[in-house]
This record gives structure tokens, C-alpha cells and sequence, in this order.
């Protein structure tokens, strides 16, 4: 998205370069204000970022999950040291199945988890150049709180659980689990 404004636009041909300034400003025909159209753009940007942050949450917890289940795999199946791995893989699954749709045919299934209803809201407003409508501002205030919320889950396993296994791990020296 680009905001309204002043911008410099270079044009190059072989090895002419044209310089000229081009001025974005809101189609005239629009009957919203700037304030809303300012409110539209900041929580478009909101969004954004929250869909940045929620998949460093997804990644970050298939990737504890995989290394753990890798690490098992190499242990004897009653060992006490593989129950323990086991178990975190099954609490990041859980994680995991709180922030994305993970059943048979993805968001195909109508399946809704945090990602498909932060992106189905993200379209919501991204689609519209007016205000955000009141459930809309809403919602995404619960969706930020539900995204906090599994950060610091994700985070309490990491710093509980996932230490005390990758301190196990290295005592028999084998490689932690980042």
C-alpha cells in the first residue's frame, strides 16, 4: 500500500534517466474521510504485523517439535528421557493446532484456527478503503490477545520444559533442541 503524498519517480531508458514527481492523493470520488482511510491503513499494518509474528509462532513450534521427535527417534522406546520428548512434541501439537487449521483438507474443511480468521480478517479491511467497522476493530483486538496469549505459551514451554529436555539432552550429550 502506498499513502498519499509526494514521491519521485526515475524512469530509465538505455541509459537515459528521467526524474519527474508524481502526487498520490485519495480518489476524489471517495466519500470516506482521511481519518478513516488513516485508521483503515494503521490497522492494515496491525494486521500485518500480527501475521508476521503469528507465523514466527507456527515456525518456532514445528521446529521444537521436529528436533524433539528426532531426538526420540534415537532413543529406546521406554526410555524415560524419550517419554519426556514425546510428551513436549504432543503439547507443541496441541500449540500448533490452536494457531492453524490442521485437519484433513487445511482451511478446506472450514476448519477455523487463528491464522484463517486473522487472514479473513486482514481481507476484510485490507478490501475496504473506509473505516473498519466496530467488530472489526473488535476482533482484532481478541485475535491480539489470542496471539499474545499462545506467544507465551509457546515461550513457557521453551523456558521450562524445552530447557529441562535439552538439559537432559546434553548430559547424554546429545544435541539440544533449538
Amino acid at each position: 500500500r502506498v499513502k498519499a503524498g509526494a514521491y519521485t519517480v526515475k524512469l530509465t531508458k538505455g541509459g537515459q534517466v528521467l526524474d519527474s514527481q508524481v502526487q498520490l492523493v485519495a480518489d476524489p470520488r471517495s466519500t470516506h474521510t482521511p481519518e478513516d482511510r488513516k485508521l483503515q491503513y494503521d490497522t492494515v499494518m496491525k494486521l500485518h504485523a500480527m501475521m508476521e509474528r503469528l507465523t514466527y509462532v507456527v515456525d518456532a513450534t514445528l521446529a521444537a517439535r521436529e528436533g524433539l521427535q528426532k531426538r526420540a527417534e534415537g532413543l529406546a522406546p521406554n526410555d524415560k528421557l524419550r517419554k519426556q520428548l514425546d510428551a513436549l512434541a504432543v503439547e507443541l501439537t496441541k500449540l500448533h493446532a490452536t494457531l492453524v487449521a490442521t485437519g484433513e483438507g487445511g482451511w478446506l474443511s472450514g476448519e477455523e484456527q487463528l491464522r484463517e480468521k486473522l487472514g479473513g480478517l486482514y481481507g476484510g479491511v485490507n478490501g475496504y478503503e473506509g473505516r473498519p467497522s466496530k467488530s472489526q476493530l473488535d476482533m482484532l483486538a481478541v485475535l491480539g490477545a489470542r496471539l499474545d496469549k499462545a506467544a507465551a505459551r509457546l515461550d513457557a514451554l521453551a523456558k521450562n520444559e524445552l530447557a529441562a529436555a535439552n538439559k537432559a539432552l546434553t548430559a547424554r550429550k546429545l544435541e539440544p533442541v533449538n
